[in-house]
This record gives structure tokens, C-alpha cells and sequence, in this order.
């Protein structure tokens, strides 16, 4: 991880597909050959090297020996120089192969370390809220993964509106001359303003507006990133900045470290902000706090903007009970043609169990980056989460669609989570989508069903959680499924937003507003 890439292997043309190649090359013509690679013997066909015709073939940057037996000159002109033509291109075509697998799992190995970073980091800061252990990890990670020598982490103070250099490596702080930095200064003010990261690299101009403060530093190639936490409400607050520069193989920092540190700043400040939050808590009554510090943890994952697209409406909604639980539900568009939705709901009514599904998001977001069937994420998150959950004591109902645009293919899987509701427009039905697996965090291994439907226009898709089929009313009656499906049937001609807010109508109507003991959400896709 130190360039933040892995270089992929040189093409050798040693594997069993080579050697397949080559041997039913042998059945199909009537003479023996070898090939050589710098004098070794890669490939023979009787082993006998002795008394062969050599030719030379090019494969990539290295020249191949090929001997053929003296025999090919008892059959017809030309074969000879057919044949080596002709194993030229299966020795072009197999490097170009062998090259792309390489090229793939370096890829792929680079993925997984940048995956296992992130969770590695937010499963350190997000267990911890001293802001030292929270800076010490941070700079011990990122100084890993960039390979750089100087690492400094700057807090904004909103009162005097300046940067403090609260952490650093590769120097002393209390040895510069000033440790705090006007907003309106230098690079990390810039940043901090804009809220965007910045990459300069060698030889590239920094910015004319932007007024900066000389100091030795070895090489001109840096990385400043903003610290920002968005709030529930969709309002952005500064956090800080962090500043990389002086990469150790005195390469340039490139775009693939500003995106690894970018990711990295996203979960450092959901993690110092959590830590302000919590030290402003136990200034005040202890219990409270937390369950207000819950409530801005839980409702901060969830989004707070919905797409406006041509041809399907999302919405969704929590109302949180009084003691505060783990529901969550997001949307991912990787592209215009696929969309993924989830909901899960984390057992427990606490701030554990807020930040256990602060780390779940985490850990969901970087799953659906790559291209694996719905299933398989919920199998990695499941193998990922298992220790932490088992650890303390908890578990992860959890519903995933994935839906193609194009196709209209609903592709699902389920972890222990009630059933989706699929009202059917043409017909006006209500089916329920379900599929076999286990909660997330019972089993350390665990195989998921996955299923797929083909939906059509006017088609709605109904996700929640437990608390709003499991309310009861004043005399004890359960909601159930029945009051939700005739729930969706009434407004199934409303709008996503339209219908979430008259779902939850029914279930305050049919509880006379009494207190909620557990969280209410809805996430619905509807089909135009």
C-alpha cells in the first residue's frame, strides 16, 4: 500500500493454461518442438533440445527461443514458417491474457488493503474518544499507507475562526512560530473555505489567491484535505484539515493518495466530531446526553436528499423512538443504470448501538463500490462485522436491493430482516419479496439467497423496519402486515415522499401517538 498501488507481475507464460496450449498444439501437428526463455527449457514436447531448428519469437520485451525438429522438412514448403507464424500469435495472445489477470489482481489486491484500511481505521477511532489515541491513529495509518514523512492535522476553532496544528509528524509543533493559521491564510484556510481537497503536484502551480507560508519542505508535492461532518439537517461543519507532503520514494503524491486520504478525512471527522459531541454531553446529565448523542449519530448516516430522476422516485424516512435505536437506510447510484437500497436495523436502544451502524454504513458503502452481486456483500459484511458484533453482544437485520435501470431486474438478498412489500401496479396486488439468510453477526459464516423479479411501471417497493409492523395500539393490538399492506394499496397513486408520510399517518392514527417504543422507518422505491 505504500505507492498505493501494487505493481502487477511480469508475464512468464508459466501456467497450466500455457502448458495446456502448447500440448494440444503437439496432438495437432506431426513434428516435436521446445521453447526457450533466456536458455532455460519453459516448454518441450519430447525432451530432446539437440539438433533442432531455432527461430526466434517476441514475447512482450523478452526474445523466445523456439526448436523445431528437422523432421518438418519432410512436409510441405512452408509449414515450417506457418507454424512459427502461427505459434507467434498464440504467444502474443496468451502474454496479453496472462498481463490482464496480473494487471486484475493487483487491482483487486489494492481494493482489498484500501477496504481493509478503512475499516481497520474506523473500527480503531470509532472504539476510542480521547482525540490523542484519534490523532495518534490517524497519523500511525496514513503515514503507512502514503509512505510520507510529514503528516500534520489542524482543528478549526469556530470562535476565533483559526486552524490549530493539534498533531503532526515529521515535526516539532512546538517549535514553529506560530501553530495557529487565520482561515483566511494559507493553503489549509483555502481549503477549509472551499471545502475541497486539494493535490499539488510537482511542478504544479498552487492557487494565485491563496497566501502561503514558506517553509523547508523537501519536495513541492502535497495533499491538503478538509475535515468536514455533515449534519442531519444537511448543513456542512468544518472540522479541520490534514496535510501530507514529502512522499518518501520522492515520487509525487497522485490522485489515487487524495482519494484514499479523502476517504480517510470522511471517517476521521464523524470521529472527532462524535468526540465533541460526547465531551459536551458530560457536561450535562449523563443519560440524556447519550441518548441525544445517539440521535445525531443514527440520523447523521441517514440521507437527507432524495434524486429526482425520469424514471423511478426514492424517499425515505426514521422517526426515532425515545430510546434511540440502530435503524438505518441509504441509497447508492454507482451509475444511470443501477441503483442499491438498504435498510437494516442494529439490536439495541444506545449509542453503541448508533456507532455500531456508523461502522456497518462504513464498511456498506466501500462493499458496493465493487461490482459483486448483492449476496456476496452481505456475505463480506457479515465475515467483516462478525467479531465486533459477537464481541458486544449484537446483531444486523439487513435487507439489500440492487435494481437495474435498464432492465428493470430487481436483484435481492436478506439478512434476518422483515420482507419487502412489491405492490404490482397492473394488477394492484402486494407480493413480499423475501430470500433466506441469517442476521448479520450469529454465524462467522454465513450463505445468503439471493432472488430477482422484473418490475413494471407504476410498481412500488416498500422496505422498514420491525418497529412499524410490530407497534401496537393502547388495547395491544400489533400493527401487522395487513394494516400495512392496505396502508400502501390506499396511496399507492401518491408519490415516494407522498406515501411515506401517509404510512406513517396510519401508524400514529392507529396508536393514538402514544409513545414509540422503537424506531419507525420507511425507504420506498416507486417505478413511474
Amino acid at each position: 500500500m505504500k505507492d498505493n498501488t501494487t505493481t502487477p507481475k511480469a508475464v512468464t507464460l508459466e501456467t497450466d493454461c500455457f502448458e495446456g496450449i502448447m500440448l494440444k498444439i503437439n496432438q495437432l501437428i506431426p513434428f516435436s518442438f521446445w521453447i526457450k526463455r533466456e536458455g532455460c527449457l519453459i516448454f518441450s514436447s519430447n525432451g530432446t533440445e539437440n539438433g533442432y531448428l531455432e527461430e526466434s519469437l517476441q514475447c512482450e520485451d523478452t526474445t523466445l527461443t523456439l526448436g523445431i525438429s528437422p523432421d518438418v522438412q519432410k512436409y510441405s514448403l512452408g509449414l515450417k514458417e506457418t507454424f512459427v507464424q502461427l505459434l507467434q500469435l498464440v504467444l502474443n495472445n496468451q502474454s496479453r491474457v496472462e498481463a490482464e489477470m496480473n494487471s486484475f489482481s493487483a487491482e483487486l489486491l489494492n481494493r482489498y488493503e484500501e477496504l481493509n484500511l478503512l475499516y481497520e481505521l474506523s473500527q480503531s477511532i470509532g472504539a476510542d474518544f480521547e482525540l490523542d489515541k484519534i490523532f495518534d491513529v490517524l497519523i500511525e495509518k496514513i503515514e503507512i499507507v502514503l509512505d510520507v514523512a510529514r503528516i500534520s492535522i489542524m482543528l478549526f476553532e469556530e470562535e476565533t475562526e483559526e486552524l490549530i496544528v493539534v498533531a503532526a509528524k515529521g515535526f516539532d509543533i512546538k517549535q514553529l512560530e506560530n501553530h495557529r493559521i487565520s482561515l483566511k491564510e494559507g493553503i489549509s484556510g483555502y481549503v477549509l473555505r472551499r471545502g475541497e481537497p486539494l493535490l499539488v503536484q510537482n511542478g504544479s502551480k498552487i492557487p494565485n489567491d491563496v497566501k502561503v507560508h514558506t517553509r523547508d519542505y523537501k519536495t513541492e508535492s502535497f495533499i491538503s484535505v478538509p475535515l468536514i461532518c455533515t449534519h442531519v439537517e444537511g448543513n456542512e461543519i468544518p472540522i479541520g484539515v490534514i496535510n501530507v507532503t514529502e512522499k518518501r520514494n520522492t515520487k509525487s503524491l497522485t490522485s489515487g493518495d487524495l482519494k484514499l486520504l479523502n476517504s480517510v478525512a470522511s471517517i476521521a471527522a464523524i470521529a472527532i466530531y462524535n468526540n465533541r459531541l460526547i465531551e459536551t454531553a458530560k457536561e450535562s446529565e449523563r443519560m440524556k446526553k447519550e441518548l441525544e448523542i445517539a440521535e445525531t449519530i443514527q440520523l447523521g448516516l441517514l440521507p437527507n436528499h432524495f434524486p429526482v430522476l425520469p424514471d423511478l422516485e426514492i424517499f425515505g424516512r426514521c422517526w426515532s423512538a425515545t430510546n434511540i435505536g440502530g435503524d438505518y437506510f441509504d441509497f447508492y447510484i454507482e451509475n444511470e443504470d443501477r441503483v442499491d437500497l438498504v435498510i437494516a436495523d442494529v439490536s439495541g436502544h444506545n449509542v453503541s448501538a448508533a456507532l455500531m451502524m456508523a461502522v456497518t454504513r462504513s464498511v456498506l458503502k466501500s462493499l458496493m463500490q465493487e461490482s459483486i452481486p448483492v449476496s456476496e456483500v452481505l456475505n463480506r459484511a457479515n465475515r467483516t462485522l462478525f467479531e465486533d458484533l459477537n464481541r458486544a453482544g449484537f446483531f444486523i437485520s439487513i435487507f439489500l436491493i440492487r435494481y437495474n435501470r435498464k432492465t428493470k431486474e430487481l436483484t435481492y438478498a436478506n439478512g434476518g430482516h422483515h420482507p419487502v412489500m412489491w405492490y404490482r401496479g397492473k394488477t394492484r396486488e402486494i407480493n413480499q419479496l423475501d430470500a433466506e439468510g441469517l442476521l448479520l453477526g450469529v454465524l462467522p459464516e454465513v450463505q445468503f439467497q439471493e432472488k430477482s423479479v422484473t418490475v413494471k411501471s407504476k410498481d412500488i417497493l416498500v422496505m422498514y423496519t420491525d418497529g412499524l409492523v410490530e407497534i401496537d395500539s393502547p388495547e395491544g393490538v400489533i400493527l401487522g402486515y395487513d394494516k400495512l399492506k392496505s396502508d400502501i394499496a390506499h396511496s399507492a397513486g401518491e408519490s415516494a415522499k407522498e406515501l411515506v408520510k401517509l404510512i406513517f399517518e396510519g401508524v400514529q392514527d392507529f396508536n393514538h401517538n402514544t409513545i414509540q417504543k422503537d424506531d419507525l422507518t420507511l425507504l420506498v422505491l416507486k417505478i413511474k
